[in-house]
């Protein structure tokens, strides 16, 4: 895919699934972007690493609205649908 004419939109998920929904979106060839934080959690008496989203319930895709078709996205697994106003996405 050509980077000219493309870009970032936002993808809400389903709850806690923004990695799921990233693998799933990749393995369709999708480019992605999900930034994730790394924590401490205290669980079962000690201190344990933890990766967590950003952005909870959101990441980023890369496409060219218009070449690229984006409605495998809404169906996408962990996905709920793309951020948009119109009929059309958003691009941030």
């Amino acid at each position: 895919m050509s980077d000219v004419g493309a870009r970032w939109y936002v993808v809400k998920t389903k709850s806690k699934s923004e990695k799921i929904a990233e693998h799933n979106l990749v393995n369709q060839g999708y480019r992605t972007f999900l930034p994730l934080i790394k924590k401490q959690q205290h669980r079962r008496g000690q201190w344990q690493p933890l990766e967590e989203a950003l952005f909870p319930g959101y990441l980023f895709v890369h496409l060219e609205v218009g070449l690229q078709d984006f409605s495998p996205i809404r169906s996408t697994r962990g996905v709920i649908n793309l951020v948009r106003f119109t009929a059309w996405p958003e691009p941030m």
